[in-house]
């Protein structure tokens, strides 16, 4: 069975591995709320929630919610440049739900996004022992997003499956496209 590998492609390999030393990545804290709050504002990719919805995600989930902080050159400041935060699917504990992942517009294309996907599902193999699938939603448009579900399943040899979850009719504010579950399996690690 092949198990997933996680890589950066390309010319900017040195690069990314370099920029990639200087962010940590940990288990979101309460405090870090307002942060990935602010940081949601400015990736418009992403349906932005209320700072008190992120409070409740970096307080209840926290071990399903990563953030990734970039370490300045003293190593003293930081600064949440990523996070990802999702949730073992109460009727299949063995299914991880991603409810949003986001990187920084300065830190895309450097295999960040990667880097906390693979490490979420690492972290929730840890505690849990294995999982099977992950699950997602995405906008038709949203390619970034697909792109990279779709890299987590090719490093997995894992198939992936859209279908319609929420039709656009479900959402009250306009315009906003369907949300289709993207099914990420048999995921190995």
């Amino acid at each position: 069975m092949q198990k997933c590998s996680f890589s950066v492609d390309g010319s900017d390999l040195v690069r990314s591995i370099t920029m990639m030393k200087e962010i940590e990545i940990r288990n979101a804290q309460t405090s870090d709320a307002p942060e990935v709050w602010q940081l949601v504002q400015s990736i418009t990719a992403l349906d932005p929630n209320s700072c008190y919805a992120y409070l409740l995600w970096c307080t209840y989930f926290q071990k399903y919610t990563l953030v990734a902080e970039r370490v300045d050159s003293s190593g003293t400041g930081q600064q949440i440049v990523g996070f990802v935060s999702s949730f073992l699917v109460p009727e299949r504990p063995d299914t991880l739900f991603v409810w949003q992942i986001g990187v920084a517009a300065a830190e895309q294309g450097n295999g960040l996004g990667q880097r906390l996907l693979s490490e979420l599902v690492a972290r929730t193999v840890t505690l849990h022992g294995r999982i099977q699938a992950v699950e997602a939603t995405c906008t038709p448009s949203n390619a970034p997003s697909r792109r990279l579900f779709e890299g987590m399943a090719r490093r997995c040899g894992a198939t992936v499956e859209y279908r319609k979850l929420f039709p656009e009719s479900y959402f009250p504010q306009t315009p906003h496209e369907e949300e289709q579950l993207i099914r990420i399996e048999p995921v190995q690690i």
